[in-house]
């Protein structure tokens, strides 16, 4: 009997093991194997690749008028491949020193506002342009002057022109300039941003600006939001993936399924194209139009605006680095299908360049003078932008502090107290030895200033309050 018993526990150990292991042994093997793969490519990746990075660490937080704004008296690091730098707020969340309101008479004062470019993130304190032409300014003129950065990364024309009305004037500038980059007039158009709600304004058919969505939402990440960022920080593999997801439509809706990235932007679906990148589509959407039409008049307001408290305005463009590389059509053409329609890389300069000609603003576009110096640079292996971030470099801003010092000077040495404005402000300016031409002036007479009616609740049916557009794959791309 024993034996017999023995005889069936063998017979069924032989039959187990022709069977092979359990579906249990099979699925912990197959885990065990991926977890190695992915710590050998996270492995590699950190050895031997460049990945960019996906967002900064944002010393932000929540304003009711602005959305949001930068922390007063904060400081922290901003660390990537590119750079390491300290960024410090004062107590009004400036970056750089204290500044009183009361503006002494001998006083010259500018103040700069616009999103990442003038915040200046990538660069030191005493390497951003507005230190760089405080220094210049004082220098060349004998006088006492303060530039006032008020960058924030992120901004729009309308937070900026809000934060000019409640904050900036207080300063009272002589010289406001104002920063405009690509993705400017989407966002004047959109309550949301990747850092949050936001405050729009809505152009009526009389040419009233009508402040809407004020106040923003705050933001409340989910735990999966918090979870997928962290991710995105930390561990390249998934940051890898994210760049997949951006590239390929059907990996970013089975993201969006998941809930771990946000839906595409309408504008996308109509053209192909990522939704900040639509305003170089030609010929351009209706709600591309439409946004340009709002930013005009946002534009005209913040002139209006500057001019009662006695300053002038001058419009400062900040090419991206595609756009002075000369090379973001081609490589938008290669990746997206435009649907019938072309690209044109000089959209946005030549866009801002008909407004101002059209109202009487002064504008400063120094792309032609950026793709010059980079070319040149280029044989020595130097560039003007980082690459992966994508900003200005201490190079950079130093080129742009010399361009604005130029224009600037005559200004700052006027000492008559008999007003601010720009003595060339109304007419085409002939170029400085070494600066664009055509791209540089503006000219023209003056067009009305919009009102902006009392703000509050949203906006008319048809104003575009999409989902935020996604970045790169799940974190969102910071493109200002």
């Amino acid at each position: 009997m024993a034996s017999a018993k023995r005889s069936e526990r063998a017979e069924g150990d032989r039959a187990l093991r022709d069977r092979g292991p359990s579906w249990r042994s099979r699925l912990a093997l197959a885990a065990v194997a991926l977890a190695v793969a992915l710590a050998g490519a996270e492995a590699g990746l950190r050895l031997f690749a460049h990945l960019p990075t996906t967002h900064h660490r944002l010393f932000c937080e929540y304003d009711e008028l602005l959305g949001w704004r930068k922390v007063p008296g904060a400081s922290g690091w901003h660390i990537t491949s590119e750079y390491r730098v300290l960024e410090e707020f004062n107590s009004r969340g400036l970056r750089g020193p204290e500044y009183a309101y009361q503006k002494p008479a001998d006083l010259f004062r500018v103040l700069v506002l616009g999103d990442s470019f003038v915040e200046g993130y990538s660069v030191a304190y005493e390497d951003l342009f507005t230190e760089q032409l405080r220094r210049m300014l004082a220098e060349r003129t004998g006088r006492a002057v303060e530039v006032i950065n008020a960058g924030t990364g992120g901004y729009s024309t309308d937070q900026e022109l809000l934060f000019f009305n409640s904050e900036g004037v207080k300063y009272a500038p002589d010289l406001t300039v104002l920063t405009f980059y690509e993705n400017d007039p989407l966002y004047n158009s959109q309550t949301r941003f990747f850092r949050g709600n936001k405050p729009m304004f809505v152009l009526e058919p009389d040419g009233e600006l009508r402040l809407t969505n004020v106040p923003p939402a705050p933001p409340r990440p989910s735990w999966r939001r918090r979870a997928v960022d962290w991710t995105l920080d930390h561990v390249r593999v998934a940051r890898l993936a994210s760049l997949a997801i951006r590239e390929n439509r059907i990996l970013h809706d089975l993201a969006v399924w998941l809930g771990i990235t946000s839906p595409w932007h309408p504008f996308d679906r109509q053209t192909g194209v990522p939704f900040e990148h639509t305003v170089y589509v030609e010929p351009p959407l209706p709600e591309v139009e439409g946004a340009w039409r709002l930013t005009e008049a946002l534009l005209l307001e913040l002139e209006r605006r500057v001019e009662s408290a006695g300053g002038s305005l001058l419009i400062l463009y900040a090419p991206s680095i595609q756009v002075v590389d000369g090379d973001l059509c081609d490589i938008l053409t290669r990746r997206y299908d435009f649907d019938g329609r072309s690209c044109d890389d000089r959209a946005v300069g030549r866009r801002l360049g008909e407004i101002a000609s059209r109202s009487g603003l002064d504008l400063l576009d120094p792309t032609a003078l950026l793709r010059a110096e980079t070319a040149r640079l280029a044989a020595e292996g130097r560039e003007l932008y980082f690459r992966e971030d994508g900003h200005w470099n201490a190079a950079a801003n130093r080129l742009v502090a010399e361009l604005l010092e130029r224009r600037i000077r005559p200004l700052a040495q006027r000492r008559d107290g008999g007003g601010t404005r720009m003595a060339e402000r109304r007419r085409p300016r002939k170029p400085e030895d070494g600066e664009p031409g055509p791209e540089a002036g503006s000219g023209g007479a003056p067009g009305p200033a919009p009102e902006i009616a009392a703000a509050g609740g949203e906006g008319p049916a048809g104003a575009h309050e999409a989902p935020a557009p996604a970045g790169p794959g799940i974190s969102g791309e910071n493109l200002e």
